[in-house]
């Protein structure tokens, strides 16, 4: 309530988006704009390495167009071609999968936090909740008072003991006839399906 606010993150679509820009642009400006996408994950984490990979990113693409550049109109040498086309493709090959894993697992890692560990952010199993009371003057239903049928879990059986035994079959239900016939037919479909593929080959 007291320290600062928390960061609004933005919703999983336009982080999507994001993306999608930031290695459209990487990968059409043939890697002379991929400092870009570096600059957002600094931006973004503010973290010592993001920074460092950003100045490298940028001191590579103005390396490259430096070798690239030609003085009044002269051919360039073929290894300053070869050089500054060589980093060029360095620099897309390793700024846009870094870029897209880091930023994705970011705001998975964001996501975790904000919903704590255990959440549903992080896989794990929603938080029951209490039952709400019903209004004034109204009585509760008689079905809602008690715990549920899942309300608690069996404990797990001690180490060594042998593993529960499974449940004996149920006798068929009245629908079972017409079960046989569907799965009948579908026995014919997959087979008259089987003797189709095999006439194709």
């Amino acid at each position: 309530m007291y320290g600062p606010p928390e960061p609004r993150s933005a919703s999983p679509a336009l982080r999507v988006v994001l993306r999608v820009v930031f290695t459209v642009v990487a990968v059409a400006s043939l890697g002379l704009l991929a400092w870009a996408a570096m600059l957002r994950l600094a931006i973004l984490r503010r973290t010592r390495l993001d920074w460092v990979l950003f100045w490298a990113s940028a001191a590579v693409a103005a390396g490259a167009l430096a070798m690239l550049a030609t003085v009044d109109g002269q051919e360039l040498p073929a290894w300053r071609e070869n050089t500054g086309g060589i980093l060029l493709i360095v620099l897309i090959v390793s700024v846009v999968p870094w870029f897209l894993m880091v930023d994705i697992q970011h705001h998975r890692e964001a996501a975790g936090r904000r919903f704590g560990a255990g959440g549903p952010a992080a896989g794990g199993p929603v938080p029951p909740y209490a039952p709400v009371p019903p209004p004034y003057g109204q009585h509760p239903s008689p079905y809602a008072q008690g715990p549920g049928p899942y309300a608690h879990d069996t404990p797990p059986p001690p180490p060594g003991a042998a593993p529960p035994r499974p449940a004996a079959p149920q006798p068929p239900a009245p629908d079972a006839p017409r079960a046989a016939r569907v799965r009948a037919e579908l026995d014919e479909l997959s087979d008259l399906l089987r003797r189709e593929q095999e006439g194709d080959r």
